[in-house]
């Protein structure tokens, strides 16, 4: 018997908890990124995974925190 598989969206509940904040918050959460993702330590293509993963989270996220860190988003 086969049977469908649902593909999974495991990035709708973080995305759709980051839209649920007030703007101020969200701001707080990118700048917290930011300084995350500005470590001098990180390699570009570790700083593109985690902008990816915040990208499938939420578009306008991704491309913020990408823009600020001026990468390009891979997605």
């Amino acid at each position: 018997m086969q049977s469908v598989i649902v593909k999974e969206n495991n990035f709708k509940e973080g995305g759709d908890r980051y839209r649920s904040w007030a703007p101020d918050r969200q701001e707080r959460f990118i700048r917290r990124w930011i300084e995350a993702l500005s470590d001098q330590r990180l390699t570009h293509e570790i700083r593109s995974i985690w902008i990816s993963y915040l990208t499938q989270a939420d578009r306008s996220l991704g491309q913020k925190v990408a823009s600020r860190l001026n990468v390009r988003p891979n997605i």
